[in-house]
């Protein structure tokens, strides 16, 4: 009887799951590149990312109106653990450089923000998917 339940309980659990799957072209080359965009205050980052031999890859660029300092973020999920990395920082007015190479498995995600400042994620815009 145990032993029924806990298939039942796990089978449920695998089914409620939402697992993000890179395109089949992740696995062998290049996917197509496909633009993203975000912003907070007075910066904007834009870019295109794709999957390459199992990388989910990003390039664009961090811009900024203001003396106020900016910093992208991204926001990771591998195998249900999440972590913030810092990609880009912006202070005063001009551009930076974004280029982002992350392992991408089937449970992996990944979203990007733009936070005002460079230590902390407590002023952030939206957060932009960029796995899909």
């Amino acid at each position: 009887m145990r032993a029924r339940w806990a298939i039942l309980c796990v089978t449920t659990l695998l089914a409620g799951l939402s697992v993000s799957m890179p395109p089949a072209a992740a696995e062998t080359g290049k996917a197509d590149p496909t633009p993203w965009s975000a912003g907070h205050g007075t910066a904007t980052a834009s870019g295109t990312r794709w999957y390459e031999n199992g990388y989910l890859m990003a390039q664009g660029n961090l811009e900024n109106t203001s003396s106020e300092c900016f910093t992208l973020w991204g926001v990771w999920t591998v195998d249900f653990s999440y972590f913030h990395v810092k990609h880009a920082t912006l202070c005063g007015p001009g551009s930076a450089p974004v280029n982002i190479r992350q392992d991408a498995s089937m449970l992996t995600s990944a979203r990007l923000m733009i936070c005002r400042g460079n230590q902390d994620i407590s002023d952030c815009g939206p957060k932009v998917r960029i796995d899909r």
